[in-house]
């Protein structure tokens, strides 16, 4: 609860100097490992643990923390003989496919929600929160619910929910558990 009402610039901020430690880390075990200071270690895990890492990032169109990596990667290659990651490696393109990705979610979000009745309830395409949510009229059974989260959704107390992320593969879920044929 705390975290939600943090202002937006602290909660980046924050996630930029987690990300920053993390990507330093590994930076600096690269680096020894180039100049033969440590032994024992797989390089490319460690520029695969810096790219996924990001990429996570730019997949949310988050582009201001993926660019601060970006250059925080060629200031750091700019001081070393040999470079962390290369400038040809797919890394350097992750702040356009994060601007591109937070395009994409911004058209998403504006979209109005999708609620379709159903016996006992509602299905909703809440696009804004990126949840396919089942709102139920009252509790279900006990056997309903295990259906539920074998089928990958789960309770919010906060949207009082069932709901997971909206996929395809939440919708042909949801088609299942709630016996809906035309959606």
């Amino acid at each position: 609860m705390k975290e939600e009402k943090r202002p937006e610039e602290e909660k980046l901020e924050r996630a930029w100097l987690s990300l920053k430690r993390d990507i330093e880390s590994s930076a600096n075990t690269i680096h020894e490992l180039d100049t033969g200071k440590c032994r024992g270690y797989n390089r490319a895990l460690f520029v695969s643990s810096i790219l996924n890492k990001v990429s996570t990032y730019a997949g949310h169109g988050e582009v201001e923390i993926v660019q601060k990596a970006v250059d925080f990667i060629s200031e750091y290659n700019a001081r070393v003989k040999k470079p962390i990651i290369t400038a040809r490696n797919k890394f350097f393109s992750l702040p356009d496919m994060a601007l591109k990705t937070r395009e994409k979610l911004n058209t998403i979000r504006k979209k109005g929600n999708r609620e379709l009745p159903f016996e006992g309830g509602m299905l909703v395409w809440n696009y804004g929160e990126d949840r396919l949510q089942i709102l139920f009229d009252r509790i279900p059974e006990d056997g309903r619910r295990k259906e539920l989260k074998s089928a990958g959704f789960r309770w919010s107390p906060r949207s009082k929910a069932w709901q997971r992320q909206l996929t395809p593969n939440a919708l042909s879920a949801a088609k299942r558990v709630l016996n809906l044929q035309n959606i």
